[in-house]
């Protein structure tokens, strides 16, 4: 079942200003965001990435924030500040035009921001499969 989330969320440290969200977080564990969204996530702890639930504190322990927001000459960009004990990874489907297919996604470092970009028109950004990388396997895949 798909939660819908229909809030307000100050997106603090990343643009200062309120963004209207209509994400959505799935009873599977899986993010969904549209372009000018902000949702921030929060998890159990560091060792438990299962399931993800919306948090209102985007500076809490254990949370991420993401924010998909064009930017002038790159495209749509994934603004992601990780408030995590550890590096994450996570699996990431674009939805461009009527088709949903794989894209890369990057490992989140530990307590980092980071910052992903595509030029394709994404018309949404299924984020899943979040689990903690122990350092073994460092690439963007």
């Amino acid at each position: 079942m798909l939660r819908r989330i229909l809030i307000l969320t100050l997106a603090m440290g990343l643009s200062g200003t309120a963004a209207s969200a209509d994400a959505s977080i799935a009873s599977d564990g899986a993010v969904t965001i549209h372009p000018g969204e902000t949702i921030s996530v929060a998890f159990a702890g560091d060792d438990d990435l299962s399931q993800p639930k919306l948090a209102s504190d985007t500076n809490a322990p254990s949370t991420m924030t993401f924010t998909l927001k064009a930017e002038a000459g790159l495209g749509l960009m994934l603004d992601i500040q990780s408030h995590l004990g550890v590096t994450v990874k996570y699996d990431a489907v674009m939805t461009v035009g009527r088709h949903a297919v794989h894209t890369s996604s990057c490992p989140v470092l530990a307590g980092k921001a980071s910052f992903e970009n595509w030029s394709d028109p994404i018309t949404e950004l299924k984020l899943s499969g979040f689990r903690k990388l122990d350092g073994a396997r460092m690439v963007c895949d």
